[in-house]
C-alpha cells in the first residue's frame, strides 16, 4: 500500500489543467462518474479522488479509461499545496457535503474555483456547523457556488454561505434509466448497505423471512463485515451461502463491492440499510430505478420529506421493526409480499419522473457554468 501512502501525501503524476472531482463513498463517486460524458465535452482531463483504497480499486474497474482515479490527498495545507503543484486543477467539484477546509483555503489562495454539487446538510452536520458558525462561515467562502438537492438543504447552506446557491435535485439520478419489472425475480428480498447497527431491528425479520422459505440476500455496507453477519446467521441456527448462490430458506451474503446492480436484477423488494440503526438510509434511488420497491426503517435523515412523498405514492413502505412487519405510523401487521402488489410497481416510473426533472435541467446548466469559469 505504499502507492496509497504516497498519494495521500500529495504524490501524483502531473496532470495540467484537469477537473478534479471528489466523492466520499462509492455511491457519490458513481454519481460523479455519471457526469463524465457531459464534463468531457469541455475537453479537460478528469481526476476522480476518494479516501478509501477499496473504493479506488472498484472505481478503476468501472471508470472510463480517460478518468484518472486516485486516493485523495490528506486534508493538510502543506500536502494540499504539493498536490496542487502536481495536478494543477482548473476546478474542484465536491459532492454532497465532503468539505475539507485545508483544501478550500489552498485553492482559494491560488484562485482555483470550487463547486459543491448535489449538496445536502444532514441534521448532524446542521448541528455541528451551528456550534462553529463563525468558523464554517469563513471556510465556506472558498466555495464558488453550491447546487443543493432541495429547498430545505439550500436554506441550511445559506446560513453559513453567502455565495450563489441553486436548487438542482439529487444528482445521483442523472442518467438514470427507469426499468419496469417484467416478472417475479429469483430473490424475494434483498437488504442493501446493511450496517452492524441495523441488525437489531432488521436481522430478526430477515431470519424470519428466510425461515419461512424466502430467498434472501444481504449486502453489507462494508464487505469486511460479511463474516460478522455470517456468524449472526449461524448463531440463529440458520444457513448462509455466498452470493451469487441463492437458496430458499438461506441467506445469501455478498462479500465484495459492486454487486448491488446484479442483485437488483433478480430482486422483488429491497430493504434499505442505514435506516434501521446505521444513522440514516442509504441510496434508495438505485432499487427504485431498477423497478424494485423499497422498505425503509425510521432513520431517514435528510431524505424523510422525499420518502414521505414516495410512501404516499406507493413506491416506498416504512417499517419500524422488520421482525414484526409493522408499518410506521399505521401500526398494523402485513406480509412483505402484500405491500407492493405488481400493479403498484408499474406506477414507479411515473412517480420518479417528478424527481428527474430538476436534475435534467440543472446538470446541463452546471456544465455550462464550469465551461465559463475554466475559460475565464
Amino acid at each position: 500500500m505504499l502507492w496509497g501512502l504516497k498519494q495521500r501525501l500529495g504524490g501524483f503524476p502531473r496532470s495540467s489543467g484537469c477537473l478534479w472531482l471528489h466523492g466520499a463513498s462509492l455511491g457519490e463517486c458513481n454519481a460523479l462518474l455519471q457526469l463524465y460524458p457531459a464534463l468531457a465535452t469541455l475537453g479537460r482531463p478528469i481526476v476522480l479522488t476518494t479516501q478509501k483504497a477499496e473504493i479506488v480499486a472498484e472505481l478503476r474497474r468501472r471508470a472510463p479509461s480517460k478518468i484518472r482515479v486516485a486516493l485523495a490527498p490528506a486534508p493538510f495545507k502543506m500536502i494540499a499545496r504539493h498536490w496542487l503543484r502536481q495536478v494543477q486543477p482548473q476546478m474542484l467539484i465536491l459532492y454532497e457535503g465532503e468539505i475539507w477546509p485545508a483544501w478550500l483555503q489552498v485553492l482559494q489562495a491560488q484562485g482555483v474555483p470550487v463547486a459543491l454539487v448535489s449538496a445536502r446538510m444532514s441534521d448532524q452536520a446542521w448541528t455541528r456547523y451551528g456550534l462553529q458558525h463563525k468558523y464554517w462561515r469563513a471556510q465556506l467562502q472558498g466555495i464558488s457556488a453550491i447546487w443543493a438537492q432541495s429547498a430545505n438543504h439550500a436554506h441550511r447552506w445559506a446560513h453559513f454561505y453567502s455565495g450563489p446557491i441553486a436548487i438542482g435535485g439529487d444528482w445521483k439520478l442523472w442518467h438514470k434509466t427507469m426499468a419496469l419489472p417484467q416478472s417475479a425475480g429469483n430473490v424475494d428480498l434483498v437488504a442493501i448497505s446493511v450496517h452492524r447497527a441495523d441488525w437489531k431491528l432488521m436481522g430478526e425479520g430477515l431470519l424470519k423471512h428466510a425461515e419461512m422459505g424466502g430467498k434472501t440476500v444481504v449486502i453489507p455496507r462494508h464487505p469486511s463485515d460479511a463474516p460478522w453477519f455470517a456468524q449472526k446467521i449461524r448463531r440463529a441456527q440458520q444457513k448462509s451461502v455466498p452470493w451469487p448462490q441463492v437458496e430458499a430458506g438461506a441467506i445469501s451474503l455478498v462479500h465484495q463491492f459492486g454487486q448491488v446492480g446484479a442483485v437488483l436484477k433478480e430482486a422483488n423488494i429491497a430493504v434499505m440499510g442505514g435506516s434501521f440503526g446505521g444513522g440514516g438510509i442509504h441510496d434508495f434511488w438505485e432499487p427504485l430505478f431498477a423497478g424494485v420497491p423499497v422498505i425503509s426503517g425510521l432513520q431517514q435523515g435528510h431524505h424523510s420529506e422525499v420518502l414521505r412523498a414516495l410512501q404516499a405514492a406507493g413506491a416506498v413502505g416504512v417499517v419500524d421493526d422488520l421482525a414484526n412487519m409493522r408499518i410506521g405510523n399505521h401500526g398494523r401487521d402485513v406480509w412483505l409480499e402484500n405491500w407492493f402488489p405488481w400493479e403498484k410497481r408499474y406506477e414507479i416510473p411515473r412517480i420518479l419522473q417528478e424527481y428527474l426533472q430538476p436534475v435534467q435541467q440543472s446538470v446541463p446548466e452546471f456544465v455550462r457554468w464550469v465551461g465559463e469559469r475554466i475559460r475565464a
